[in-house]
């Protein structure tokens, strides 16, 4: 891509659709170069990496206990932040009795002593690209201050690693994780992938076109068994009680803000995929191009209580039609003929 037509782009604008909902660490955005690329990997549906805090560690014993889990007993070689190996569950205690944690005092008592990350990766990735990248991006991130075990699971589709974390830094400072630092550890990770030579990214919902936040597992049950979940049963209530007419259909205030975003950033694609394609090199075209087919790709703007709603009335709508004895049916195709065989009219009264 030309030095002037990525001057085009409006770094602002690009800022908007690819940045994250919290400011970057250190107060300064990407480049328009940097942009330039991240859009590319975008148009391309680079695989997202995800990065999570998992959990944390109050006390002893849950900590030697999800140090056991992730090397599952000590069958899995595990690393610490100076590079060595972990084997076997005695090694695997010696590290957790190397940490020195002491729940008891009262400078520490009630706060979280390790915090458990997960990195992790889509299906198909190289497991070793992932453990390969997790090792960088621990090392850079926490080595030079906190002490760490890491451990590689292929067990799942999605190779993923495993990393216990020291809150409690050599020089007695505690580890942060606010939003800005996540949004930081996803960037970092993603890097360190495409380090391993795996194209990544790490963008928020709106760059990708979707609007609703993935559920956790628990909320996954509870949409499950809407009967044990006092908030989806509200949700469901209000939904059907709009569909029969019961109340009026009310769009609600941040329903309205993410529909309006999320337009703005798809307005934002379009006037890129434009500006892109009437380009004077091919390179141009081409990512213009790109940009056109992912925008043609992207799901309909739609909220979570919008979605329900559709589904509902899709549902209520089968259970309708269900709900019809075959005889009526029969009675709808038969033009307007009686279905218990009674004749009126005319006939009646020949007979």
């Amino acid at each position: 891509m030309s030095q002037r037509t990525i001057s085009l782009l409006s770094g602002p604008a690009l800022g908007l659709a690819l940045d994250g909902p919290v400011r970057p660490k250190g107060g300064k955005p990407p480049d328009i170069r940097s942009y330039a690329s991240k859009l590319m990997r975008v148009a391309k549906k680079a695989p997202e990496v995800v990065v999570k805090v998992s959990g944390s560690g109050k006390k002893p014993g849950q900590i030697l206990a999800h140090m056991t889990y992730i090397t599952r007993n000590g069958k899995l070689e595990a690393e610490n932040e100076r590079g060595e190996a972990v084997k076997g569950l005695a090694e695997v205690q010696e590290v957790f009795q190397e940490w020195g944690l002491d729940s008891s005092r009262a400078s520490t008592r009630g706060r979280a002593q390790t915090v458990n990350v997960v990195l992790s990766m889509p299906e198909g990735t190289d497991p070793q690209a992932v453990l390969a990248a997790s090792r960088g991006f621990a090392k850079e991130q926490f080595g030079d201050n906190h002490q760490y075990l890491l451990a590689l699971h292929t067990d799942t589709r999605q190779p993923h690693v495993h990393l216990a974390v020291k809150a409690q830094g050599f020089d007695l400072t505690w580890l942060k994780r606010s939003k800005a630092d996540l949004h930081d550890w996803r960037e970092r990770f993603a890097q360190k992938m495409r380090d391993q030579g795996v194209e990544a990214e790490a963008t928020p919902r709106r760059a990708r076109g979707v609007i609703r936040k993935a559920k956790t597992q628990a909320m996954n049950h509870l949409a499950k068994e809407p009967k044990r979940s006092t908030v989806m049963k509200a949700k469901l209530d209000d939904a059907i009680r709009e569909i029969d007419g019961q109340k009026p259909a009310t769009d609600q205030p941040w329903d309205r803000a993410i529909v309006e975003r999320q337009r703005k950033v798809q307005g934002i694609y379009e006037a890129i995929a434009k500006e892109l394609r009437g380009g004077g090199d091919e390179l141009s075209r081409d990512v213009g191009e790109q940009v056109a087919g992912f925008l043609a790709g992207l799901p309909p703007i739609e909220t979570e209580r919008t979605k329900l709603k559709r589904q509902l009335a899709a549902m209520m709508s089968l259970d309708r039609t269900a709900e019809r004895t075959p005889a009526q049916e029969r009675g709808k195709s038969s033009q307007g003929a009686p279905v218990d065989g009674s004749v009126k009219g005319k006939d009646a009264r020949a007979r």
